[in-house]
């Protein structure tokens, strides 16, 4: 099956899924709701930050950018509310600049000028450099990636450390919370907690 049939599966699959949710018209984009104490922080923040309003979903499409463009040329609705895109905090690549892993393309700048009314998902590997962020060695790099997120200007998913229980990581719980109750804390120190979510996935 050729890669547009398969976005196309994909599109229709998931239209028949949320077509009354999305159908609804829809009086704000995204909103904060009530504290929770769900994530691993060193105080409460909201757990369900920037949810759409109640019967309704944000629909957030990956991974790279040839993909994006591609679906958006096949399935021009209903347009996704937010895209995806993947870096690593050691290196942030695919931010500023072009990367690829092997499947594609990954410009996040590039998504954001492209895309200026949707949401942005960040997946920020954490692999081999957990214990930099709680230490203080990645300081800069985290308040160069807060510099880049906070001009996009939108609410922002940081997904830390996606897929934190894939054996394949190597991540240390303890180590884990720490390196997320600092890099929160930095979000904190910038202003930067009300447009920046912390995803724990």
């Amino acid at each position: 099956m050729a890669r547009s049939d398969i976005l196309l599966v994909l599109a229709l699959s998931l239209i028949a899924i949320c077509s009354t949710a999305c159908s609804e018209p829809q009086e704000e984009a995204i909103r904060p709701l009530e504290e929770s104490t769900a994530m691993p922080t060193a105080r409460p923040i909201p757990a369900k930050k920037f949810i759409p309003p109640e019967g309704q979903v944000l629909f957030i499409m990956g991974q790279d950018n040839d993909t994006l463009d591609e679906y958006l040329a096949a399935v021009p609705q209903p347009f996704p509310g937010g895209f995806t895109s993947y870096s690593s905090l050691e290196k942030l690549e695919g931010i500023t600049s072009k990367a690829n892993y092997g499947s594609g393309d990954l410009h996040m700048d590039k998504l954001a000028g492209e895309q200026p009314q949707s949401v942005l998902a960040l997946g920020l590997s954490m692999v081999n450099y957990l214990p930099a962020v709680p230490a203080g060695m990645a300081d800069h790099k985290i308040d160069r990636l807060l510099e880049t997120l906070g001009g996009y200007d939108r609410p922002i998913f940081l997904r830390f450390g996606y897929e934190f229980d894939g054996e394949w990581n190597h991540y240390e719980p303890e180590e884990f919370i720490k390196a997320w109750i600092y890099f929160y804390e930095k979000i904190e120190e910038k202003g930067l907690s009300g447009q920046i979510a912390m995803v724990w996935q």
